[in-house]
């Protein structure tokens, strides 16, 4: 992470501070760039808007900007980078750190509060004021969620998919060798033709995934719900079978295929099933002003 000292650009408090740094600084030769910091440092600027306000931005991301009314607002910039974070604490003096994948702050709701953590938005504006005693007021403070299984809920989810269960066990008892499940390319290639594109051609299915910033398609998640779903078709061997190569073929590809068990296939069905009915399947908590960790965060992370 980049420390403080790695900046080297002076702290601005407040609109008045930013004006007055914005009209002190030179640009350089040749160009309107006014760096903020070290002249090699391009991507490091201040600059004044036509609408009064004041921004430092970095790269592409106006990353803090003082307006005329006392406002400070905040911008992440869509993630949670560590430049990003120590851009916001060199500018503005104050401390910003970065937990369980989010940007959080230390500051108050209310001048006579006292000073909590809480997360910043990860898009859009977050809104800030100067204390009388130089603090930072935050005036959207967000709530942190966390979550845990709903034990009744996630069961009634396995229920829901019982059939198919039953068949990957069936399957793996049949075809599993030293206890290891794997999938060959050609067998994938054959099941997802659509009998017109060549198969040396053919786009495999995505990987079946949930992971922060990383959850399969959400069109691509309603094709495999679809296939395993059981609404007393009288054949669904076909069905299953896709989604039976489907599921072990992502777990191939994630383990670089060193073969699948049956405790991580179904491992991996929980997971996908779990987030298609995530609101069945956990219960949420919010809290307000602490800082705390989400174990089940990736299930909600789109």
């Amino acid at each position: 992470m980049f420390q403080r000292a790695s900046f080297n650009i002076e702290c601005i408090r407040d609109y008045a501070r930013a004006c007055e740094s914005e009209a002190r600084i030179k640009p350089i030769r040749g160009t309107t760039l006014k760096p903020l910091g070290p002249r090699r440092h391009k991507e490091m600027q201040i600059l004044k808007q036509p609408n009064e306000d004041i921004v430092c931005r970095l790269y592409q991301t106006d990353v803090v900007t003082y307006k005329p009314n006392g406002d400070i607002v905040v911008q992440v910039g869509g993630w949670a980078s560590p430049t990003t974070t120590a851009f916001m604490m060199n500018v503005l003096g104050n401390h910003f750190w970065q937990f369980d994948n989010q940007v959080w702050v230390g500051a108050r709701t209310e001048e006579q509060g006292e000073d909590k953590s809480f997360p910043l938005l990860t898009q859009g504006d977050n809104v800030f004021r100067r204390s009388r005693s130089g603090g930072l007021l935050l005036t959207n403070p967000q709530s942190c969620k966390t979550h845990k299984i709903n034990r009744e809920g996630a069961n009634n989810v396995r229920k829901r998919y019982e059939s198919f269960r039953n068949y990957i066990d069936r399957m793996f008892r049949l075809r599993a060798v030293n206890g290891l499940m794997e999938v060959g390319l050609e067998e994938i290639r054959t099941m997802f033709s659509n009998g017109e594109t060549p198969l040396n051609s053919l786009v495999m299915p995505p990987l079946l995934r949930v992971d922060s910033g990383r959850v399969t398609p959400k069109e691509r998640l309603a094709e495999f719900q679809q296939l395993i779903e059981d609404h007393g078709v009288a054949d669904k061997t076909q069905d299953f079978y896709r989604a039976f190569l489907w599921l072990v073929h992502s777990i191939d590809l994630n383990r670089r295929w060193r073969g699948s068990d049956l405790a991580l296939i179904i491992k991996q069905l929980d997971e996908v099933t779990f987030y298609m009915h995530r609101g069945e399947a956990f219960v949420e908590t919010e809290h307000f002003g602490e800082q705390v960790k989400d174990s089940y965060a990736k299930f909600f992370s789109n």
